[in-house]
C-alpha cells in the first residue's frame, strides 16, 4: 500500500510537468526566504550563518572556461557579494564562481527550515529596485507571515536521498539577484583549507586481508550497485576526532570502479570492506566528476565499536532512493565465520554536523531513522504530523517522453543476487 500511494504522487508529480530537485541552482526569478513566525532578526541570523558555510565551497569552472589553480590551499579570504547574480566570478584563492555560493545559501537556508518563495515578475522588479533599507522594510513584514503573498517554490525534501535529483554538475548563474540577500552587506570569511591534521584515508582491504584481521580491529563494510553511469561515483565517510591530539586515520572512501565501463545499461556490484579507528563515523558527502555534495548540514551517523563487524548498508546507485538498505545478510557469504556472526547493521542517527567544504552544501536523512540531540533542521524542523517515521515525498519528476519505458514501481527488485567479494578498488 506504501509503495502504490508513493507512486500515485510520483506519476501525479511527472503529470505537471514539473523540473526535478537541483541542487546546484537557485529558484529561478526574484526570491526571498520564510519560515511562519520568523522575525526579520532571525532570518538575517540564519543568512549570515549559511554565508559563512558557503564561502568554504569551491565550484569546478563552467563548461568552456579554463582553470589552471586548484582549490585554495592554506589561508583563503572570499567574499561573498550581497547581488549575486550580477557579476560572473570572484576568483580569489582560486576559482570560486559566485553562483555556487547563491546555490548553497539557498540548499542550507532551505535545511535550516527555510521555505524559498518566488515572487511576482512586476514585484521583484519594483522591490529589487528599493534601496536596501525598503528592501528590508518589506522583509520584515514577509518572512515571518502566517500566509505570505508569494507562493512557496522550494521546501526541504531530503533531495539528496532521491536519484532523480541534479547534484553532480557545475551551477548555473542566478538570473535574479535574491531580495533576501540584496538586504545583507558583502562578507569577507577568512579560513584554511584543507582543514589540518587530516590523517591519510584508510584504504579498501582485499580479501585476503580482512580474513587477517585482528579479533579486536574494527571493520566496516559498504556494498555498492549501480549502472554505467554511476561509475567513479563515492561515497566518503569521516570519524567524529576526539581532539586536536588525534591523529588516527579519520577518512575511507567507498566507491564503484571508474576505469572500465560495462556496456550500456549493465549492472555491477561490490563490497567493500575497511579496518577503521572505533568511534563515531558519519556518511559524509558523496562526489562524482570532480563535484562534492557534502552532508555538513545533516550528515547519517554510526557507532563502530573496537572488534565490531559493521554493515554501512547496501547503496544502489541510480535508483530513485538509492540506499541504503541494512540487511547486512549478503555481506556475511565474504566473511570468515567468526566476523560473520559479529556483523551487524548500522545504527544510523540523522542530524550530525560539520565544518562545510567541498561543492553543494545540504543534508542527508535515512528515512525511518532517529535524530541526534539537539538537531533540529532538515525534516526535524517540521513536527510530524503523527507517530511513526517522516518520510518525504518524491520530488517533482520530469514529464515522460515518448518511448520512455513504462513506471511500474517505486521499490525497484533487488539486483540479481552476486556473491560479494573484497578486492582493490578501482578509481
Amino acid at each position: 500500500m506504501r509503495i502504490v500511494s508513493l507512486l500515485a504522487v510520483a506519476l501525479a508529480a511527472a503529470s505537471t510537468g514539473a523540473l526535478a530537485a537541483d541542487l546546484t541552482a537557485t529558484v529561478p526569478g526574484y526570491t526571498y526566504f520564510h519560515r511562519a513566525g520568523a522575525t526579520l532578526a532571525d532570518h538575517d541570523a540564519a543568512l549570515r550563518g549559511c554565508i559563512e558555510r558557503t564561502a568554504r565551497t569551491i565550484s569546478p569552472p563552467p563548461p568552456g572556461v579554463v582553470s589552471f589553480r586548484g582549490p585554495p590551499k592554506g589561508p583563503a579570504t572570499v567574499k561573498v557579494v550581497a547581488d549575486i547574480g550580477k557579476g560572473a566570478f570572484n576568483d580569489l584563492d582560486g576559482m570560486v564562481f559566485e553562483n555556487i555560493h547563491a546555490a548553497n545559501i539557498e540548499n542550507c537556508m532551505v535545511v535550516l527550515g527555510w521555505d524559498v518563495r518566488q515572487v511576482d515578475v512586476a514585484e521583484g522588479a519594483r522591490l529589487a529596485a528599493l534601496p536596501r533599507a525598503a528592501k528590508a522594510e518589506w522583509l520584515s513584514s514577509q518572512v515571518g507571515a502566517p500566509r505570505p503573498a508569494s507562493p512557496a517554490a522550494r521546501a526541504f525534501a531530503n533531495d539528496a536521498h532521491w536519484g532523480s535529483t541534479r547534484m553532480f554538475a557545475p551551477s548555473a548563474r542566478p538570473v535574479k539577484p535574491s531580495l533576501s540577500l540584496a538586504t545583507q552587506p558583502a562578507t569577507t570569511v577568512s579560513f584554511t583549507w584543507p582543514p589540518a591534521g587530516d590523517a591519510p584515508p584508510v584504504k579498501v582491504l582485499k580479501t585476503e586481508q580482512v580474513a587477517a584481521a585482528p579479533a579486536d580491529a574494527a571493520l566496516v563494510l559498504v556494498r555498492l550497485s549501480g549502472k554505467t553511469l554511476q561509475a567513479g561515483q563515492q561515497l566518503v565517510f569521516r570519524r567524529t576526532h576526539a581532539g586536536p591530539a588525534d591523529t588516527a586515520p579519520d577518512t575511507f572512501v567507498a566507491a564503484l570502479p571508474s576505469r572500465w565501463l560495462p556496456a550500456d545499461g549493465e549492472t555491477y556490484d561490490t563490497v567493500q570492506a575497511f579496518a577503521v579507528p572505533p568511534g563515531e563515523w558519519r556518511l559524509s558527502a558523496m562526489r562524482r566528476d570532480g563535484i562534492t555534495v557534502d552532508f555538513c548540514l545533516g550528515q547519517p551517523t554510526f557507532p563502530v565499536a573496537a572488534g565490531g563487524t559493521v554493515f554501512a548498508g547496501w547503496y544502489t546507485l541510480g535508483d530513485l532512493q538509492w540506499g541504503p538498505r541494512l540487511d547486512p545478510s549478503a555481506a556475511r557469504s565474504a566473511l570468515p565465520a567468526d566476523r560473520a556472526g559479529r556483523l551487524k547493521a548500522a545504527a544510523y542517527a540523522n542530524g550530525a554536523t560539520g565544518e562545510c567544504g567541498g561543492t553543494y552544501i545540504y543534508a542527508l536523512e535515512i528515512p525511518g531513522a532517529p535524530f541526534v540531540e539537539g538537531y533540529r533542521d532538515g525534516t526535524a524542523a517540521t513536527p510530524a504530523p503523527g507517530p511513526g517515521a517522516v518520510e518525504p515525498s518524491p520530488p517533482p519528476a520530469k514529464p515522460r517522453a515518448p518511448g520512455d519505458p513504462p513506471v511500474s514501481t517505486l521499490e525497484p527488485e533487488p539486483l540479481t543476487p552476486i556473491k560479494p567479494s573484497f578486492g582493490k578498488r578501482q578509481d
